[in-house]
């Protein structure tokens, strides 16, 4: 995957989001608009989703497989390397405190909401 892969599959996505809002706060100018939404596999919200996960899917391997590559230094330090060393704990800089204090907050959250 590409940085520009990435970028033009959020903008695919958010492109196909406005269509379904629209689509849904106003329906009878939507079925004249997007008459391909108002068939049995588009009508259901869980076929839209899958149907929009499908095209940004394509369109961002479309477009990794056609931009320039990542050079391999670059995503040494972007990739996981299960054969180093854990790294230090930073603090309150650090991801892994981040997500415990979130995971709590959400537990928590949880509870009180039930």
């Amino acid at each position: 995957m590409t940085a520009k892969g990435a970028g033009v599959s959020v903008l695919v996505g958010i492109l196909i989001s406005i269509v379904f809002i629209f689509d849904q706060l106003f329906p009878d100018i939507g079925k004249q608009l997007f008459p391909f939404l108002h068939h049995d596999l588009t009508l259901n919200f869980g076929y839209r989703g899958l149907w929009a996960e499908i095209i940004i899917t394509g369109v961002l391997f479309a477009v990794s497989a056609f931009t320039e590559k990542t050079a391999p230094e670059k995503l040494a330090t972007t990739t996981i390397n299960f054969k180093g060393s854990i790294a230090k704990f930073e603090g309150f800089k650090d991801w892994r405190l981040h997500i415990v204090v979130l995971a709590i907050l959400t537990v928590l959250i949880y509870f009180w909401l039930r």
